[in-house]
């Protein structure tokens, strides 16, 4: 899947979101994190978390590739 496919992806799970559905069971969106700029990710998810130990393992895993 290339980036347009990983973005429709995002684009319709936003909308459900939008709509009031609160959970995801199931997306395969690997090869989003390959493409997605990490250090805007990593951002955003500082906004949310903010104990530096758990930025720095999120940081590991997204440059490990393994999933």
């Amino acid at each position: 899947m290339g980036w347009a496919g990983v973005y429709q992806v995002v684009k319709c799970v936003w909308k459900y979101c939008e709509v009031g559905y609160k959970w995801v069971v199931d997306i395969d969106i690997a090869v989003f994190f390959d493409l997605v700029n990490q250090d805007i990710l990593m951002g955003m998810v500082a906004v949310k978390v903010k104990d530096k130990r758990v930025l720095r393992l999120i940081r590991r895993f997204l440059r490990s590739g393994v999933w």
